[in-house]
């Protein structure tokens, strides 16, 4: 319960008021709805009706199901790393450029600016068989070249290599941020005694990083884990379901089969598994930065 105790409370809690009704409006209400609809069979208002868990059991039968969550952890983790020391690297390279870095800066992070659907639509005219950039590129340098997005064994790592090119740039300036707040006469310390680049790198730099790495994590995660937009523009899930993201099967049982009561399930599912990864990060945060 909230206590006022002054008229500043009062004043306080008046601004707050609408941010409160907006979170109950878009947020908590939806959000009950959700469970509630998981519980039941719901195509429409008018056929709503109750099943208790037999959502959740499907759930746990349902093959693409887990084919779809094995996907979203295999972009999500593939993706953190790559952006990990793809950004550190680009960082890196702008905290040692003196002439040109806001072009070189600018460069990299236009592509964050691009539309997810504009990326989308640009990379799979560039993975296009024979008549791609990519495959003509291939093709001059005299390498092999792939179904990019034909073949199951290829499809999803080249929306993660997308996924990767967009924000690194993005993530490359957060990281740039971090290095320029480093002291310099730690450098300088550390060159007087004789320390090496990997030596500085380690014992220097990426500890006064932990808060741009762990933002870094964090935002990666957030945009992975409900990731859809792109699998769902450049392959529609598949070839087969080689592509499909828990979110894209959400999308697809709930909004083309109308199994709204069953894509609430996998909601939640997606939730739970969200909150175990919000939890360790909120324990590595408070661990590594607050203390």
């Amino acid at each position: 319960m909230l206590k006022i105790q002054s008229r500043r409370d009062f004043i306080s809690y008046l601004f707050l008021m609408p941010v409160l009704i907006f979170f109950s409006i878009f947020i908590y209400i939806p959000l009950i709805f959700s469970f509630i609809c998981s519980l039941s069979s719901f195509e429409s208002l008018n056929t709503l009706k109750f099943v208790g868990l037999k959502n959740f059991i499907e759930m746990i039968n349902d093959g693409v199901f887990w084919i779809s969550l094995k996907n979203t952890l295999i972009i999500t983790s593939i993706d953190l790393i790559a952006k990990l020391f793809g950004s550190l690297l680009v960082a890196l390279g702008f905290n040692s450029v003196i002439r040109g870095r806001r072009f070189f800066e600018t460069a990299y992070y236009l592509p964050a600016v691009a539309s997810i659907i504009v990326t989308g639509v640009i990379w799979s005219w560039m993975y296009f068989p024979e008549y791609g950039i990519v495959d003509i590129t291939l093709k001059s340098l005299g390498l092999p070249t792939f179904l990019w997005l034909g073949d199951s064994r290829f499809a999803i790592y080249s929306i993660i290599f997308v996924l990767f090119w967009k924000d690194v740039g993005l993530f490359g300036i957060v990281f740039l941020a971090g290095l320029q707040a480093i002291p310099r006469s730690f450098y300088d310390s550390a060159k007087i005694d004789g320390a090496g680049f990997f030596s500085v790198l380690r014992h220097i730099t990426l500890p006064l990083l932990k808060p741009s790495i762990l933002f870094v994590i964090v935002m990666v995660t957030a945009w992975d884990l409900p990731q859809m937009a792109l699998p769902y523009q450049m392959t529609k899930g598949g070839p087969g379901y080689s592509t499909t993201t828990l979110m894209l099967y959400i999308y697809l049982q709930g909004f083309q089969a109308w199994r709204l009561g069953y894509a609430s399930a996998m909601t939640f599912a997606l939730v739970c598994i969200a909150l175990i990864f919000a939890y360790i990060q909120w324990r590595t945060l408070k661990t590594e930065v607050l203390y």
